[in-house]
């Protein structure tokens, strides 16, 4: 039997093993690995609040918390900002204003750390805000001003065994399903099988574990240990013995070998101790994505604005991206990127919203 080869990892949506990002490249040369936080206005306190709490929930309670610190503390940030200190913090109280590294420097302060900051194909720089801090924020800042969370790889391959049982406790335990460690390897890996298998059986004949020529095995469940699959169990060969012919084959396995799936592709990430799932991020894009506005296409003219103080610029969208345009403004001709949020349309709406001209509806008559 061949040795079982480890698996490196993983980070996200996919369970590719190479690592294709140059900035994720760069990190992992230095044994660490970034966590993508929900590209919106909240991403600095989501990654603060995670850091602090275990969970990105409470971003708003960090917000809170230091737009009260700035206040108490005006006379350290007001000489920073070149607006009015009260508007601007009436502005930050706002969920659509992003954080910058003035709140990164009010928020060290307010939770008593000091920062790595890192940014892209650069090396990690540590600002010390004070020599009694003893603990530190790692914290990533994109070109496009939005923050992201950094641990030690060791972190992460932890939090996805971690996550892996979670997951299994609830697909195993609690639902009962028959044969989840297979049905997980069957959706992520199938090339585990592709060399060849063969069955452990008991003394009864019946099959009790799988074994794959690359050195990985699989206990196979029993039906009274398991809940059936199927809505009508009664129609289950496995769980249902009148309809047992030869030896049992699990409802699970039944479904995979139909080329279909027993659960999400989601669950079976979550449920490999090899992929940490960024579920925050997950749900986060389910709820908060914005949809992109149907007259946002390409060519279109729109208004920028940039602050909240910012009476808007012209511009023309150049491309369209997940959760962003790339503009070019009409000013300076320069082409910057903005949130949906941050843009107005100037372009009139698709066809089928506009109404044919009516003279009826002219005044005076």
């Amino acid at each position: 039997m061949a040795d079982v080869v480890d698996r490196r990892v993983t980070m996200g949506t996919t369970n590719n093993p190479e690592i294709t990002d140059p900035v994720d490249i760069f990190l992992d040369n230095l044994n660490l690995c970034r966590k993508i936080v929900f590209r919106d206005a909240d991403s600095l306190f989501r990654v603060v609040a995670e850091q602090l709490y275990d969970t990105q929930m409470l971003h708003e309670e960090v917000r809170m918390e230091c737009i009260r610190f700035m206040f108490r503390k005006r006379g350290f940030f007001q000489r920073r900002i070149k607006m009015s200190f009260d508007e601007y913090l009436r502005c930050l109280a706002n969920a659509e204003s992003p954080g910058s590294m003035l709140e990164v420097r009010a928020l060290c302060h307010l939770y008593r750390r000091n920062v790595f900051i890192y940014k892209p194909l650069q090396p990690p720089r540590q600002i010390i805000l004070s020599q009694q801090y003893r603990e530190n924020f790692h914290i990533f800042v994109e070109w496009t001003n939005f923050f992201h969370s950094v641990y030690p790889r060791s972190d992460i391959g932890d939090a996805a065994v971690g996550q892996a049982v979670a997951f299994k406790l609830l697909y195993k335990m609690l639902f009962r399903l028959p044969d989840v460690e297979l049905a997980t390897e069957m959706m992520l890996h199938p090339e585990t099988f592709k060399a060849g298998t063969h069955f452990e059986s008991n003394d009864d004949e019946n099959a009790v574990r799988l074994h794959c020529a690359n050195g990985r095995s699989f206990k196979l469940d029993r039906p009274d240990e398991t809940l059936c699959l199927f809505v009508d169990h009664t129609e289950c060969p496995f769980h249902n013995k009148e309809l047992q012919k030869g030896k049992p084959i699990s409802c699970t396995r039944i479904v995979l070998y139909e080329k279909r799936w027993p659960f999400p592709f989601a669950a079976a990430k979550s449920l490999d101790p090899h992929i940490y799932r960024n579920v925050e991020h997950f749900w986060a894009k389910e709820i908060r994505c914005p949809s992109l506005p149907q007259n946002f296409t390409v060519g279109s003219k729109c208004r920028v604005f940039l602050s909240w103080t910012d009476k808007g610029n012209l511009g023309c969208i150049q491309a369209i991206h997940n959760y962003s345009c790339d503009v070019q403004l009409e000013t300076t001709g320069q082409v910057i990127v903005a949130a949906f949020w941050h843009l107005q349309s100037l372009s009139p709406g698709p066809p089928r919203h506009r109404k044919p001209f009516d003279s009826r509806q002219q005044p005076g008559r």
